[in-house]
């Protein structure tokens, strides 16, 4: 993990434990990437969901807003099995853009393509997945 990376988490750690509306907190982190922060959301009477949330210095942007949300209508009307299901988007407490989806366990996709030379069929086999979920994606509004 780049140095970049772990800076990044160390900052997002710190909303862990935020209770948001309907009983929901904010559980641990479960990834950081260059747009956002995804976290797993934790509820005694809901089923596994995680909420992504854009950056704050981003959110200042209104492209990069609209992008995001763009991404979440996407994914919200794409049936597909390789596409988590988007239960929702809004904007998070600061002002910030998020989606909140179902929490799917598994791998990543840079965890699957670290992998030794000789499992990389499973990879294949998601890059192959790629066309099929981009056919039943109708395009996102401008």
């Amino acid at each position: 993990m780049s140095d970049a990376r772990k800076e990044l988490e160390n900052v997002f750690k710190d909303r862990v434990g935020d209770v948001l509306p309907n009983a929901l907190r904010l559980g641990r982190m479960a990834g950081v990437g260059a747009m956002a922060a995804v976290y797993c959301l934790e509820s005694p009477k809901s089923r596994p969901l995680a909420r992504k949330i854009l950056h704050a210095h981003l959110a200042r942007e209104p492209m990069i807003c609209e992008r995001f949300r763009r991404e979440a209508y996407a994914a919200k009307v794409t049936a597909h099995p390789g596409v988590v299901h988007v239960r929702g988007d809004g904007v998070f407490g600061s002002g910030q853009p998020d989606i909140v989806m179902d929490r799917v366990m598994g791998e990543t996709l840079e965890e699957v393509l670290s992998r030794p030379p000789g499992a990389i069929d499973t990879a294949k086999q998601l890059i192959t997945m790629a066309p099929s979920m981009l056919r039943r994606s109708p395009r996102a509004p401008r």
